[in-house]
């Protein structure tokens, strides 16, 4: 992929795809005929009818095998879709998007793509078939391997364009004659194409042969479903609930079954009724607080409406608090919308993922790129409408745009902004925007009744009583096959309950359903958290475990029973110390209330909530927004990049603590960020425009002044997706043992460098097996490798030495030291924790005795470091720290001799 300006082809063999130089080209196409037994093309033709869609497509890429300017992008490796797109698929409902890149030029790309309009999609159950699988779940498995680091590469990249084909030494003048030969192509691959067309449906598996795993076996059980449960509520919080007749839905958020059928579901939504009320108000009012209880169509309706009213000048942007969000809402509008592919017309933008292309009207994005956006432009000037949506989750970069938007509305009268949300505040919106006078609009949901149960008493064990709840709903709740929900508070929580079920799963009795548990969390790859869409096997229910990000961000249909722990896990500030911690804590009153609403979207629901009525009452009606919660540094910085120079005036929708933001300046200027004027200093305004927390910005930013970027890079793109490790059930020890070799005694961070450095060296090709090999993520590895090459490219704008100290580990170490001196422990004997030798003191503010996490190589070294910095505090029965570095004293003064003074430090 370094290779700039040569050409590489993807090959199928064994049903695996690789990417090849032209070299290699050859080689791989006759081992592919030999394979196959075939001597010759039209040999090799005849056997792909008993051969399914493997030899079909390394048919197509010998078509395409002497094309010298393009190389098309995404399976079946070719520019003439247009045979697969015949009538009989316009009813098909899962696409997978066809892009072609090149090497060079997104200008002349975009020309060239403008004009060939034949560039379209293939349907997923095509893909299917072609690939030999039956399921949508196996065939993602197959994609996902491999196009995933490529797909997605920023526009902007050194090495690739994305989306478009065009050489890098291509002239304007030679465009015309491009699409001729493109088109001529075209022409010359129809037979072939109708070939395989008919192979492809000659192979055609049946619909109903998708087969649930792990799902075998009898259990006995006692007791009653709702044993242990108290019924003492029926009803959530707002307007009277009333029975709707029970309307029929896509199966999946980016479902549906052609056009006139998608326009039928859009205007039996609620919120139809409501359009042009909706659309005259916008047009009056520079601020619209809408107010639409869940399934009213808010989410993907509005940004339509607006679009619709105004396709000649409106650019929406339409901000979601989490990824997962934005990238489904999107792709369900794009497909509602049937404007082209995703990244033309509505496209979504996310940190390290963009699909979106200069003639974008619908951009869907989370609060984050869009506060980012704003460090350049402060106006919004390339948008006509802002749609702020889940208002009320009130996240930090969710507060800071509503101050931004409210400075952005004064020197801008035609700048329109929508806030929409299911619980808002409406009071406090109206007063905060009270000078532009906002219009309200309360839109009714189809929200069906919801009996709520509670537990009798406290449980000890919320993961215990989750497992055992679900258990007891699948075994009673025999006539109805609705998904069950259950709310969890992180990746761990999740992956503990999705174990513990699939162990339980194969004892169930014969005639009871079979359970299908799917997973979400805001860490996984996109592509798994899409698979919680999918509808269940028939004779299978599904169980959904989720972290709060389904409270209200995202819909997944057919669930009938919520199961509610009442437990969060989020971060918190304290000032006092100094020092944020990630902590479990229980969610507010309307938290609740959304958890509850999830399970009577589509008709009557039940939830169980895991604690008392009495716990209940306790709650706090609204939970803290994170402004007043967790440490400031980010805003801070954001706003001095954006020329607010008095944070402290700053018009915040509620004001955060005063403690807190002076201790953010201090913790910045500490960094360097700041001048002692409290002035933004050329560092802090390189560290604003990364993509990074402030710490690890700085790290970088070091690592380039040491001559360890590249290691920098590595280290910060491994700590930037969460789930590198995968320890499957009864493999717990095999899965240590293989990935010990990987294990450094200096910390933590230099073992995931250990294991990035492994994965790239072992090649592409083995890339797959080696991660199978080391029970390593490689969905998440392919991920750090594209959040790798695109911070990369953030350094390289910045022009900046992007160099490797190789085997010299040192520089990286004193970098990490640089960026997070800050979070400095040292061994403390006295500990109160029985005088432990692993515990620690933390150095900077109010000192904590703190432990190192079962899950770092450090936990078991002997003798443990005497000083050490840590990336995160998290705190459950115990204070821990988590991903640790062994360091040396003397580094301190060396690195931030600011906030270090040689004495204290020798006193230490």
């Amino acid at each position: 992929m370094k290779c700039i300006g040569r050409r590489l082809t993807i090959l199928v063999t064994n049903g695996k795809w690789s990417i090849f130089t032209p070299e290699e080209q050859t080689q791989r196409l006759n081992m592919a005929f030999d394979a196959a037994g075939a001597s010759s093309l039209e040999q090799f033709t005849l056997l792909a009818k008993n051969a399914r869609g493997r030899a079909c497509v390394a048919l197509i890429q010998q078509v395409l095998s002497n094309k010298k300017l393009f190389v098309f992008r995404e399976l079946l490796d070719m520019p003439n879709v247009e045979a697969l797109r015949t009538t009989e698929y316009e009813g098909h409902r899962e696409l997978l998007h066809i892009f072609c890149f090149g090497t060079y030029g997104d200008y002349l790309g975009a020309s060239i793509a403008a004009k060939l309009r034949w560039l379209d999609n293939i349907p997923y159950d095509t893909l299917m078939t072609g690939l030999d699988v039956s399921t949508v779940r196996e065939l993602e498995d197959i994609l996902i391997d491999t196009i995933y680091s490529v797909r997605k590469l920023d526009q902007k990249s050194r090495c690739f364009v994305v989306k478009y084909a065009v050489g890098r030494d291509t002239h304007h003048a030679d465009i015309d004659s491009m699409i001729e030969k493109l088109t001529s192509w075209k022409t010359e691959s129809a037979e072939i194409c109708d070939k395989i067309n008919s192979i492809l449906r000659f192979n055609a598996l049946p619909v109903n042969e998708a087969r649930p795993s792990s799902i075998i076996g009898v259990m006995k059980t006692n007791g009653q479903a709702s044993g242990g449960f108290r019924k003492r509520s029926a009803h959530s919080p707002g307007p009277e609930r009333r029975h709707h007749k029970k309307q029929q839905h896509a199966s999946r958020l980016n479902g549906g079954s052609g056009i006139s059928e998608l326009q039928r579901t859009r205007q039996k939504l609620p919120i139809y009724a409501h359009r042009s009320k909706i659309i005259d108000a916008v047009a009056s009012h520079q601020v619209v607080i809408l107010v639409g209880e869940t399934g009213s169509g808010k989410t993907t309706q509005i940004p339509q409406y607006i679009w619709e009213n105004d396709r000649a000048h409106a650019r929406v942007a339409i901000t979601q608090p989490r990824r997962v969000a934005a990238i489904t809402v999107a792709q369900r509008v794009c497909e509602e919308a049937n404007r082209g592919s995703l990244g033309d017309s509505v496209g979504y933008c996310v940190r390290f993922d963009d699909t979106t292309s200069p003639n974008t009207r619908l951009k869907f994005m989370t609060d984050g790129m869009l506060v980012r956006e704003a460090l350049l432009s402060p106006t919004l000037k390339r948008y006509s409408v802002i749609v702020l949506d889940e208002a009320h989750e009130r996240t930090l970069q969710t507060d800071i745009l509503f101050g931004v938007v409210k400075r952005a509305m004064r020197q801008r009268k035609d700048l329109k902004v929508v806030f929409m949300s299911a619980t808002l505040d409406v009071a406090l919106f109206r007063s905060f925007f009270s000078d532009f006078k906002p219009s309200v609009i309360q839109i009714p949901g189809r929200q069906f009744q919801v009996d709520v149960f509670y537990t009798a008493k406290t449980q000890p064990d919320y993961l215990d009583s989750a497992l055992v709840a679900v258990l007891q709903i699948h075994l009673d709740e025999k006539s109805s096959n609705g998904s069950i929900l259950v709310f969890l508070t992180g990746q761990e929580d999740i992956e503990t309950l999705e174990t513990l079920l699939d162990e339980y799963a194969r004892s169930l009795p014969a005639d009871a359903l079979k359970l299908l548990v799917c997973p979400i969390f805001a860490a996984m790859p996109r592509e798994q958290q899409m698979k919680v869409f999918e509808p269940a096997p028939s004779g299978v229910r599904k169980v959904i475990l989720a972290t709060n990000i389904a409270e209200t961000s995202i819909t997944i249909n057919g669930v009938r029973f919520v199961v509610d722990t009442g437990l969060v896990k989020q971060r918190s500030f304290v000032a006092k110390s100094g020092m944020e911690m990630l902590q479990t804590e229980s969610v507010s009153k309307a938290q609740a209330w959304q958890r509850t609403g999830r399970a009577g979207r589509e008709a009557p629901g039940v939830c169980y909530r895991l604690f008392p009525e009495e716990t209940f009452e306790q709650l706090s009606e609204r939970a803290i927004p994170d402004i007043q919660r967790v440490s400031l540094e980010v805003v801070v910085l954001q706003l001095k990049c954006m020329g607010i120079e008095d944070v402290l005036g700053f018009e915040f929708i509620e004001k955060p603590l005063k403690t807190s933001l002076v201790k953010a300046l201090e913790k910045l200027y500490a960094l360097g960020a700041l001048d002692n004027t409290g002035k933004l200093t050329t560092r802090g305004r390189q560290m604003a425009g990364l993509p990074v927390e402030p710490m690890y910005a700085v790290m970088l930013l070091k690592a380039t002044e040491l001559g360890c970027a590249e290691e920098a890079l590595s280290v910060v793109s491994m700590l930037s997706v969460e789930s590198i490790f995968y320890s499957p059930r009864n493999k717990k020890a095999e899965a240590a043992q293989s990935r010990a070799r990987f294990i450094a005694y200096e910390g933590d961070q230099i073992t995931l460098l250990n294991i990035f450095n492994g994965y790239v060296q072992c090649g592409a090709k083995q890339r797959n097996k080696w991660c199978r090999d080391h029970y390593i993520n490689h969905r998440a590895m392919t991920r750090v490798e594209s959040v790798r090459l695109q911070l990369k490219g953030y350094l390289e704008k910045l022009e900046l030495p992007i160099a490797s100290s190789f085997p010299d580990i040192d520089p990286l170490r004193k970098s990490i030291v640089a960026g997070f001196f800050l979070n400095t422990a040292m061994r403390s004997l006295a500990d109160g924790l029985g005088g432990s030798k692993t515990a620690y003191k933390t150095m900077c503010g109010r000192s904590e005795i703190v432990k190192v996490h079962p899950s770092s190589s450090l936990f078991m070294r002997n003798p443990p470091p005497k000083w050490v910095v840590y990336n995160e505090l998290v705190f459950t029965s115990k204070h821990y720290i988590r991903s640790v570095l062994v360091i040396e004293k003397d580094w301190l003064v060396e690195l931030a001799p600011t906030f270090f003074a040689k004495q204290s430090t020798a006193s230490n």
